[in-house]
């Protein structure tokens, strides 16, 4: 009887510390970088830019198999996740300047928008204000909404991220951007 005793309390040690582990201690980052060249104007060819050219290709199985790797190597298990949400997305012209001069930004962007859906929802990640994308401007981070994803990461480990670019024509050079993507993930406390 003593020894159930001294078992119970035991456990019930152990569970109500580690439900008081800082959230600092259970928080961590995925970071994500894709490349994209846009190509430039091009005189012999009259095509209009297309939004697939714009935005990295598999955009939803490159993070979902990043933040799939990075859960693995943490050895946490999806259950385990209190909170699941992009922290910070930027996009930067890589070389903006040619013999000196800028000749590349991101003007040829009019609006973006990320969001994730599941069969059901559909919710914005992040969408570009007005003007983000004016002549001049080599890198843009998006201001964050917040959005809890994980229900949708549970539901099928896989981030189903959909983007709605809208854009003004091709650069006048041929442009690469750079793509930077964090997810914040926080365990649960137990």
């Amino acid at each position: 009887m003593r020894k159930n005793v001294i078992q119970f309390f035991s456990l019930f040690l152990v569970m109500a510390l580690s439900s008081c582990i800082p959230e600092g201690l259970r928080t961590f980052t995925v970071t994500l970088d894709e490349t994209v060249t846009v190509p430039g104007t091009n005189p012999l060819v009259n095509t209009a830019l297309q939004a697939a050219e714009v935005v990295p290709q598999d955009l939803p199985g490159v993070l979902s198999k990043s933040l799939n790797q990075e859960l693995d190597t943490q050895n946490i298990p999806v259950e385990a996740i209190e909170s699941l949400q992009f922290s910070l997305i930027t996009l930067t012209v890589t070389e903006p300047e040619e013999n000196g001069n800028q000749v590349r930004d991101l003007s040829f962007f009019d609006s973006l928008t990320f969001s994730i859906a599941d069969g059901e929802t559909t919710d914005t990640i992040a969408q570009s204000e007005a003007n983000a994308f004016d002549s001049g401007v080599v890198t843009y981070t998006f201001p964050q909404l917040e959005t809890e994803l994980i229900s949708f990461f549970q539901s099928s480990e896989e981030l189903e991220i959909q983007t709605d670019v809208t854009v003004k024509g091709h650069p006048n050079f041929e442009t690469e951007i750079l793509f930077h993507f964090e997810i914040t993930i926080i365990a649960k406390g137990i």
